[in-house]
């Protein structure tokens, strides 16, 4: 699976397009994979986060709070 990851951080349109989908579905996949949590779920004709992607979500804002405070 390291190569699948590989393969798509390098050429993320390659890998669309063989597999048919387009490249931010490759790369959202992708990061969701390294993360080892599923961000969203589509609900109709939305995405709404999961409880990992709050999570995930919360920490990124804890993180930029940080750098943008200088620490």
């Amino acid at each position: 699976m390291e190569s699948f990851y590989g393969i798509t951080a390098a050429q993320p349109h390659a890998a669309a397009n063989k597999l048919n989908v387009s490249q931010p579905t490759v790369s959202y996949r992708t990061r969701e994979e390294r993360l080892g949590v599923s961000l969203f779920v589509r609900q109709r004709r939305q995405l709404v986060l999961t409880s990992g992607g709050r999570n995930t979500e919360e920490a990124l804002c804890e993180i930029d709070n940080r750098d943008s405070a200088g620490h």
